[in-house]
């Protein structure tokens, strides 16, 4: 979300907002005709990263989809999973190869996840086991 806010910042206040917009517009007219040129028009944004950035790995907060899918347009993936540090951290995680925007993905294969008492929409306790689940705290039951 920050790099995200920060590459629009820096458009703005030098002037390039406009031409970034209408590079967004060319480069997804073009990704509609299976033509992919998001690294090359977007070099500088990708320059100023390091220039070989190709993904960026995000846990630990939720990471609303609109900030994904931005830089996702600037060619640079966003792998989101999720976890929590009693389960050593990682507890899902989006794959390139079963990518969907907005997810945190599918439980690693260490992982076996329930939903306890999901609601209608799917909303519930999310319940993890596996060997990487702590057992406990120190000096707690």
């Amino acid at each position: 979300e920050t790099i995200y806010k920060k590459i629009w910042f820096t458009a703005k206040k030098s002037g390039r907002e406009e031409m970034l917009k209408k590079g967004l517009k060319i480069s997804n007219f073009l990704r509609k005709l299976g033509i992919d040129k998001r690294r090359k028009i977007f070099s500088e944004i990708i320059n100023n990263l390091g220039g070989n950035l190709e993904m960026i790995v995000c846990g630990g907060a939720y990471l609303d989809a609109k900030y994904e899918k931005g830089m996702e347009d600037f060619g640079i993936k966003i792998i989101n999973g999720y976890g929590i540090t009693e389960c050593s951290p990682a507890v899902t995680c989006n794959r390139l190869d079963a990518y969907k925007l907005g997810s945190v993905g599918i439980p690693l294969p260490c992982n076996e996840i329930k939903i306890k008492d999901p609601d209608e929409d799917g909303i519930g306790e999310i319940c993890v086991r596996g060997k990487n689940v702590m057992v406990g705290y120190y000096n707690e039951p």
